[in-house]
């Protein structure tokens, strides 16, 4: 099998065109191989009996081990039996049969789809390789609980990174010829409270906020031609998930889906019946519940046509990737029906490695570098990364004619989560094996020397399915030998590690534990020396299926941090050849990391999480919690029944730290409750808050955030327009190809150009071209399900420069910022939330979010426009539950080009200015139309309200003319009292009104924006 890089790191092909224009033209494109009717498979369901048709709906259960389960044969069509396996982020299969690819947080934290679409490639491919057809990934779900024990799975915070990593996983999947489900559906955001909490959880959540954060994952896999979506073990406001109305009301009809709803493993349905007319399809794998679909049952009309109709959704794309690999050519290798369930099958190969060695190197973050700790070797490092400029060397803070120790301690096996995400594949290096086998390679095993103190816990390798709450504990002993071993080095490397699977939470303190911490404190002191006197430096790598929080992250204690995630089996060489300085970094956080103190941050409430006594009893059907009891899945069991409240609203990750830093900021103008517009928000947003005052709070490192070895700097002004629709984008001449998307090349505006990704732009996608034919899923509504390609458009650029020695890669990230915040208050559905600005703290609580991102590749010195086409449907859109639909708001709204999602403040003792550039824009109700978009409606239960802040405004804002006048009439009657003339006023007088004019003049200016001559 040829080694073949992906083209999204060819970087010896990046250098030869250093001025590129790589075009990521994004919007909806709608991908084959998605359920349309066919003729064969409405006979075969014509022609099949009812039991058989009930039969089929069931599942089965594997006849081989280590298959999670199978779609049964259909009669009278000829497909066999379809095997169906986990997992996320690779075949879950023997030891070393396959490759360990790097969790998908990993991936995502690349900031890349190119990249994400080839590592969906590589897993499909091994999925197919392994006889496998459906592959019971890729989970899309919004990461909203730090803690989360299968955040590893998901994706990140933001459902606009969710929509394209989504998208381009799903679509690199189903090129290599496998079916792929979506899971889980929906509001399964935590494994907890305690061991399986999950099985027995209500969330409740409002549709607004379902729409707004936590669909758009799924709208990206629909978009790419997902072929099933596999519903949670959760309820859903009062009802499991799969049997929930919002399988129909939400999913199929409100977004369009056209393929079929499968149960996770077991999951509760209470009535086979209800669950099936709620829009679920088939039950996996065991049928329990829908035993209770008996022919009497299915003769009712409609369920009957509803049993037809799962039929459909099923059969059509199983058949149809049926027939395609029968098709001679189809593939250039046997088709996942050939040999099916070929689990032992070993389908590593050196191509799969080099995806996976990618992904991981492209998604560590660098979070602190100080007094250039790293990289480790002073050298250039090249774009192909096949080689160093100039001569081996030692760090510019480490004399040439000395040697450079290095010590690595700490954890070296957590590499993959546990559960169905695991992964194990052939064995790699560790981190210290493969430094000694890089230093080796260039030749330096003079100039540097490597020791070690590594232990493995007894967790990192083996498959984790029971709860356990174990962190890796370094005895005393351990802990005291690492500390003299750091008194004798230039440099140590300490790895601290987390585990994390499903079946269960994190701790809520996002721990590392008190061994690991005493490690780290202990190895700092000894770096330093216990009188201040040595140079040492610490270098601290975290292992973690999610975010952290820690002392150390903090403060002063180390001098590099990095965030490698869990980056699978090239975790030890990626690792080192990062550290080298062999590899840049690339990674932007996909999280927020909270600080030490206050780790749940947005969740501070124990409802909000299910961790509240339960005061009901559920009945949990046919549900894999009663086969863990062993009662053998019998309806009715009773269990404890908790509530998760999601009364956080949208104020998850960055929003809520965003909320906090503007309600920080206590302005002293009126502020406008009816139109939802905050007028000065503009101005508020860019005074620096105090640390700490009025509650305010800050995250240890804000999402989005990640450095690099260079430094690149944002010039200005951002530059923006409106235009009416996307054809009136100018696009360089001889840039687009035929599909929309672009080629590499000389750029005719004499330096790079990237367009970044946004949200859907007429009919520019991952692939799709202007007029593509809609096949399959037509997503439907939704900010990213937009369907007006004349709609206007905002055309947003700046310039970035890499300003540093090195070549280096830059995150460019388009946030739009605005007044309207929400009430929230607990209701039956969750939250129920109302489109006004809010006094909180004096201020008002405005939303900020996440409306384009680019990754830029700069050589020093050189600089790149980078290009965000924008729909106005994305910068205005807001879902309003009264009108149960996408809205429209006119008004002001703030652009934000930045490098992360906080401006220049946020906890870590390393902090770095952050570049951000921000232009306010104004969108008036024409523009609103023109979107597409329902204007938004201010309820009349606000009407007082807005009159009354209207009066006031009047008032205040008169009130220093009314002084002056006040002033001018008393001293004016004072004068005609004493004899003197009406115009002739003191000259003490006539200084003391112009001071006052000019102070009325400037609190018109400052305060409501009006201009005054």
């Amino acid at each position: 099998m040829s080694s073949r890089l992906p083209k999204s790191f060819d970087r010896a092909k990046r250098r030869r065109h250093r001025h590129t224009s790589v075009f990521c033209f994004i919007s909806l494109v709608f991908a084959s191989s998605v359920p349309v009717s066919s003729s064969d498979v409405e006979e075969a369901i014509k022609a099949a009996s009812v039991e058989e048709k009930l039969e089929f709906l069931r599942g089965i259960s594997s006849d081989l081990p280590d298959i999670a389960g199978r779609v049964p044969a259909f009669p009278s069509l000829t497909f066999p039996p379809v095997y169906a396996h986990d997992g996320p982020q690779g075949v879950r299969g023997p030891k070393g049969t396959q490759t360990a690819f790097p969790s998908v947080l990993n991936a995502a934290a690349c900031w890349d789809p190119t990249l994400m679409e080839e590592y969906g490639r590589a897993i499909g491919r091994e999925f197919r390789m392994k006889g496998i057809p459906l592959s019971l990934g890729p989970a899309v779900q919004l990461i909203r609980v730090p803690w989360g024990g299968r955040n590893f799975e998901y994706l990140s915070e933001d459902p606009l990174l969710n929509y394209h990593m989504a998208y381009a996983i799903t679509k690199g999947m189903k090129s290599e010829g496998v079916l792929t489900v979506a899971k889980h559906f929906i509001g399964n955001e935590q494994e907890g409270p305690g061991h399986n909490g999950r099985l027995t959880l209500d969330s409740h959540v409002s549709r607004g906020v379902l729409e707004e954060l936590y669909l758009p994952g799924f709208r990206g896999a629909l978009d790419a031609g997902v072929d099933a979506v596999m519903c949670a073990y959760n309820l859903v406001n009062g009802r499991y998930a799969c049997e929930a109305p919002e399988l129909t009301s939400v999913l199929k009809e409100g977004m369009g889906f056209k393929g079929w709803v499968m149960t996770d493993w077991g999951a509760s349905v209470l009535d086979a019946r209800d669950g099936l007319l709620a829009g679920l399809d088939q039950e996996m794998p065991w049928g329990a519940a829908f035993k209770q679909l008996t022919p009497a049952v299915a003769s009712e009309p409609e369920v009957s046509s509803r049993i037809d109709n799962a039929l459909l959704r099923i059969l059509t794309p199983i058949n149809r990737l049926w027939k395609d690999s029968q098709t001679e050519g189809y593939q250039p290798l046997p088709s996942a029906f050939e040999n099916q369930g070929r689990i032992a099958a070993n389908v590593t190969s050196d191509q799969s490695a080099a995806v996976a060695r990618a992904v991981a190197e492209s998604s560590a973050v660098l979070l602190k570098n100080e007094r250039g700790t790293l990289p480790l070797l002073e050298r250039q490092v090249l774009s192909s990364g096949d080689g160093m400029k100039g001569e081996a060397s030692l760090p510019a803070w480490k004399e040439k004619e000395t040697v450079l120790r290095i010590a690595v301690i700490g954890e070296s096996g957590q590499t993959a989560g546990g559960g169905s995400g695991w992964v194990e594949g052939p064995h790699r290096p560790p981190l210290l094996d493969a430094m000694r086998s890089e230093i080796s390679r260039l030749g330096l095993e003079s100039s540097v020397v490597l020791s070690g103190l590594v232990w493995e816990t007894p967790f990192s390798g083996v498959e984790q399915w029971e709860p356990f709450t174990m962190l890796p504990s370094p005895s005393a002993e351990s802990i005291a030998e690492a500390g003299s071993l750091a008194a004798s080095v230039d440099v140590t490397v300490v790895v601290v590690s987390v585990p994390s699977g499903e079946g269960y939470d994190r701790s809520d303190i996002l721990s590392v534990g008190a061994p690991q911490d005493a490690l780290v404190r202990k190895i700092a002191l000894a770096c330093r020396g216990e009188k201040g006197d040595r140079e040492g430096r610490l270098v601290v790598v975290v292992r973690s299926g999610g975010a952290v929080a820690a002392p150390w992250l903090e403060d002063q204690t180390a001098d590099a941090i990095v965030w490698e995630g869990l980056m699978g089996q090239e975790a030890g060489m990626a690792s080192a050849r990062l550290l080298l300085g062999e590899s840049a970094f690339r990674g932007r956080l996909p999280v927020s990391f909270p600080s030490v103190q206050n780790p749940r941050a947005w969740l501070p409430h124990p409802e909000q999480t299910g961790e509240v006594d339960p005061s009901q009893r559920v009945s949990t059907g046919s549900s894999w919690f009663s086969f863990l009891q062993g009662r053998g899945g019998e309806v009715g069991s009773d269990t404890p029944h908790r509530t998760a409240v999601y009364s956080e609203g949208l104020r998850v990750g960055y929003r809520h730290y965003f909320a906090e830093q503007v309600r920080s900021v206590r302005p002293p103008w009126p502020l406008f409750l009816g139109g939802g517009v905050w007028t000065p928000f503009a101005k508020a947003i860019k005074k620096s808050a105090p640390e700490g005052g009025d509650g305010f709070e800050f995250e240890a490192f804000p999402f989005g955030f990640g450095l690099s070895f260079t430094s690149f700097s944002l010039e200005g002004p951002v530059e923006f327009s409106v235009l009416p629709s996307v054809s009136a984008v100018k696009f360089p001449e001889g840039q687009m190809d035929a599909h929309g998307g672009g080629e590499r090349g000389s750029s005719t505006t004499g330096e790079g150009l990237v367009f970044g990704y946004t949200g859907p732009v007429g009919g520019f996608s991952h692939g799709g071209g202007r007029g593509a034919a809609r096949r399959g899923n037509e997503s439907r509504g939704g900010l990213y399900g937009v369907r007006n390609n004349e709609g206007p458009v905002v055309l947003v650029s700046c310039r970035v420069v890499n300003t540093g020695k090195r070549e280096g890669y830059e995150s460019i990230q388009l946030y739009v910022m605005s007044g309207v915040g929400y009430l929230e208050s607990p209701g039956r559905g969750g939250s129920e939330r109302k489109s006004v600005s809010v006094k909180s703290g004096g201020g008002a609580i405005p939303r900020i979010d996440l409306r384009g991102f680019a990754g830029v590749q700069l050589d020093p010195g050189e600089s790149s426009r980078v290009v965000f086409v924008v729909p106005i449907a994305s910068v205005i859109g807001v879902f309003s539950d009264a009108e149960n639909e996408w809205v429209g708001r006119q008004g002001r709204f703030i652009l934000r080009v930045c490098q992360s999602s906080a401006k220049d403040k946020f906890r870590s003792a390393g902090r770095v200015p952050i570049g951000c550039m921000e232009e306010s824009i104004s969108i008036s109700q024409d523009e609103v139309k023109a979107s597409g978009l329902a204007a938004e409606s201010v309820k009349n239960e606000f009407g007082f309200f807005f009159a009354a802040s209207l009066c006031l405004f009047g008032i205040v804002s008169a009130l220093p003319l009314l002084l002056i006048i006040a002033a001018c009439a008393v001293t004016a009657a004072s004068r005609m009292t004493h004899g003197g003339e009406l115009g002739s006023f003191p000259v003490r007088l006539r200084l003391r009104m112009t001071k006052l004019l000019r102070v009325w003049k400037l609190y018109l200016r400052r305060s409501l924006g009006f201009r005054t001559n």
